[in-house]
């Protein structure tokens, strides 16, 4: 968030092309009191996620727009770009995409080492491939925890219910697990980032 009238060697707007040279992909807010310099700000070439015009800087208004505006920036960068990601899995006698924001879970199935169950949000289907080649591959994506017997997308859990030992899921399906495991899942949860190979 940068002030336009800074009163300083510099103005906000010069400031603001020194950090886009910088980083291309940094958040820039203008904050000032002259509606007039928005026309500066877009002419710099800075492309400011926002312009906020402060009337009163203690305003609720100018609060609840800075409020807004960082809202919009925390979502843009916790929200996972994984809606379009596309892992293939070998399922039948096929390799196919599937989303990776749509797996719930993959877990072992008992006595069949070379295949894995996985649960997605609307499907119950038959990986043709071992649940130890789908960690492997499974790894790279910060969403998921990779336990013993489960792989679980920790984005599409709605609730751990450590009473009745299970994970919910956001479309309803549950699994019930140990409470040394909820444990593990909910605490990967709260950091933000999974504990990989637990």
């Amino acid at each position: 968030m940068i002030d336009i009238d800074l009163n300083f060697y510099f103005n906000g707007i010069e400031i603001a092309s020194i950090l886009r040279n910088y980083n291309q992909q940094c958040f820039i807010i203008f904050v000032t009191g002259d509606p007039s310099k928005a026309l500066s700000s877009i002419n710099s070439g800075t492309l400011p996620t926002d312009y906020i015009i402060k009337e009163d800087f203690h305003s609720e208004t100018v609060k609840e727009k800075i409020k807004n505006t960082i809202s919009q920036i925390i979502q843009k960068q916790i929200q996972p770009a994984l809606v379009k990601e596309i892992v293939y899995l070998n399922i039948g006698s096929n390799s196919e995409k599937v989303n990776i924001s749509s797996i719930n879970y993959i877990s072992s199935i008992p006595n069949n080492r070379y295949s894995a169950a996985l649960q997605t949000q609307n499907s119950h289907l038959i990986i043709n491939t071992s649940l130890g080649k789908l960690k492997k591959q499974l790894a790279t994506y910060s969403n998921f925890i990779i336990l013993k017997s489960y792989i679980i997308n920790l984005y599409n859990i709605a609730s751990i219910s450590t009473y009745e030992e299970k994970v919910f899921f956001t479309n309803g399906d549950h699994i019930t697990l140990n409470p040394r495991t909820l444990k593990k899942i909910d605490v990967a949860r709260k950091a933000g980032e999974p504990n990989n190979a637990i």
